[in-house]
């Protein structure tokens, strides 16, 4: 007579053991948890401890409810699960009923009966079969019969194939479902290409210019359709620009956060605030820390500040009475940043343009400075002459997919003449910094307007 081996109600009983031992529950260490599993039974029911450890992977196990709930919500719990891996695992219903039944009895309260009993059949007496003589061979072949419960190496094997086949199954419907996706977005693509209208690169594009002298804002960027391919007419259309050869500098670039440069020397640094000569004013200004982004000196150093400093002053608020307005012809000189070969292309690509329309009313706190075939910048400017302007984004693309923005800050003097800083920064998708530069922005008023 052969004993019975009771697989699933020991796999039932050693679960529910180790998930109240501190030691090992929460799982820290899954190969040991499957190991002490395996030891409570055989080797041969390896398949069925995976698939116990198969639902603690997947993340079934944050779905069953605390173990203070009623008896009512943990049954639910328990048909739920077993639903799922019938439908989701393709679980046999016996096989998927033990597993979700283990589960509910080790985490559960003790008033839910354990598996092996609410599922128990008497024990079958197995007879050995009788031997059958073959006078040829010298030793006698016994079929090999597995008690009931007992998973056979052979079963082991039939249950990896069916798992192995149902992988392969949705890994090729995924990637089936790929393809069509990426075939439909290809084909509407191509749907939406040519439906647009085709405007040919060379036309020069019209300028709007405005009926009144007080137009500030340039309704071109807003103007702009957004089925238009990311490279804009204006972008090879426009007069080549030329970067000059970097100048050897004998002053300080302080670089403020609102995107000034101011030009001078740093007379001293104090423990909030810094002293700076501007060299155009001829005088000294005591500027915050918090609002300077950088120093960069004579020699090529950069100074930074930490952001721990509280701003205490304000930028003046005086307006000009001067007319700025007119016609200018402008040149670049390289300031810092062009070292890299791919920033000097930025430099060299989004440089605003050498052509340059200043619409000003005489007593506005506002300008609008427009580039030939180029960018529009909105600027306020202040008694002095100086402006800054806002940040323009570029239409076109920079090195590596990055996004560049641009931003001017100068000062107008009164025989007609323009001397300001264009700082040019690229920022990738990620974040990342790719270049920010600055250039020397020269200009003579060549007309001035009525």
């Amino acid at each position: 007579m052969t004993a019975q081996i009771d697989v699933r109600g020991k796999l039932t009983a050693e679960l529910r053991r180790l998930t109240h031992d501190a030691a090992h529950w929460p799982l820290r260490d899954r190969r040991q948890f499957r190991n002490l599993l395996l030891d409570s039974v055989s080797s041969d029911a390896m398949p069925m401890v995976e698939l116990l450890l198969t639902v603690h992977d997947d993340g079934r196990l944050r779905a069953l409810p605390d173990s203070g709930a009623s008896r009512a919500l943990w049954d639910a719990a328990d048909a739920r699960l077993a639903n799922e891996l019938q439908s989701q695992r393709y679980l046999e219903p016996s096989v998927a009923r033990f597993v979700a039944e283990a589960w509910v009895h080790a985490l559960g309260p003790d008033a839910i009966p354990a598996v092996n009993v609410r599922r128990s059949t008497p024990a079958r007496t197995v007879a050995a079969p009788l031997p059958t003589t073959r006078p040829t061979t010298t030793r006698s072949a016994q079929p090999s019969l597995s008690p009931p419960g007992v998973v056979s190496p052979s079963n082991a094997a039939s249950i990896r194939a069916y798992k192995r086949a149902n992988i392969l199954i949705v890994g090729a419907a995924a990637i089936f479902a790929l393809l069509i996706i990426g075939v439909f977005r290809s084909t509407a693509r191509t749907v939406e290409r040519s439906a647009q209208p085709m405007r040919p690169a060379a036309l020069p594009v019209p300028e709007a210019m405005p009926d009144r002298t007080d137009s500030l804002v340039s309704a071109r960027p807003e103007n702009v359709s957004p089925s238009l391919p990311r490279e804009l007419p204006f972008s090879v259309a426009r007069e080549p620009v030329t970067i000059g050869e970097a100048r050897a500098r004998a002053t300080d670039d302080v670089v403020l956060k609102t995107g000034r440069v101011i030009e001078g020397r740093v007379v001293t640094i104090r423990a909030q605030t810094v002293v700076i000569h501007d060299n155009l004013a001829d005088l000294d200004f005591e500027v915050e820390k918090a609002e300077i982004e950088r120093i960069v000196t004579s020699k090529g150093q950069v100074l930074r500040f930490s952001a721990e400093n509280v701003p205490l002053i304000s930028d003046d608020d005086m307006r000009t009475s001067r007319l700025n307005a007119g016609e200018f012809r402008v040149r670049y000189t390289a300031r810092w940043g062009v070292e890299r070969i791919e920033c000097l292309d930025v430099a060299k690509r989004f440089a605003p343009g050498v052509r340059l329309t200043v619409r000003h009313v005489r007593g506005a706190p506002m300008l609008n400075l427009d580039f030939t075939r180029g960018a529009a910048y909105n600027a306020a400017v202040y008694a002095d002459g100086s402006f800054e302007s806002v940040a323009v984004a570029a239409q076109s693309l920079g090195p590596g997919g990055a996004t560049v923005s641009s931003r001017l800050s100068g000062r107008f003097s009164r025989d007609g003449k323009l001397l300001g800083i264009v700082r040019l920064s690229a920022l990738a998708s990620s974040g990342e910094v790719v270049c920010d530069l600055a250039l020397t922005m020269n200009a003579e008023r060549v007309v001035t307007a009525p």
